[in-house]
């Protein structure tokens, strides 16, 4: 059977401040792909390491690294931006626990200093309700799950 050629967009490029975007395409064999995605994906978008250039964070669900407990994570991998179009080659930065149902992940400065913070919502199967976690950005792309009880 003849296998057809099949193109896909890589990456969208953010031209200026006034929203032009740029399709890059590339042949389906070259794209980029992340680990774990079984369920559920979502991704968020920003300058999350202070370099200037457009990085993706990606949460997706039913790690394979799970520990033997049975416990089901979710997954947070770091597509670090060039400037140009291109991201890296994705690579873990953390896991959530209790996501086997589904995973969301946004964007935006909740401690106030200047770097993009990460919020991730978890839904598992055990449990009716969703977790909000809040993970703190160093301002270097690293980041710590805050772990205080909300006021």
């Amino acid at each position: 059977m003849r296998q057809l050629k099949t193109y896909l967009m890589e990456a969208v490029v953010l031209l200026g401040l006034v929203g032009l975007f740029e399709y890059r395409y590339a042949k389906a064999e070259d794209k980029l792909q992340v680990p774990d995605a079984r369920r559920s994906v979502s991704a968020t978008a920003g300058d999350f390491d202070g370099d200037k250039n457009l990085d993706v964070i990606v949460a997706t669900t039913y790690n394979q690294n799970r520990p033997k407990d049975g416990t089901k994570y979710g997954s947070l991998y770091f597509l670090r931006g060039d400037g140009k179009g291109n991201l890296e080659k994705p690579y873990l930065i953390a896991e959530v626990e209790g996501a086997s149902k589904g995973i969301a992940i946004t964007s935006g400065d909740l401690d106030n200093d200047g770097d993009l913070d990460l919020i991730v919502v978890a839904a598992d199967y055990s449990k009716p309700d969703a977790d909000v976690s809040i993970w703190i950005n160093d301002g270097k792309g690293n980041f710590t799950l805050k772990t205080e009880e909300p006021k």
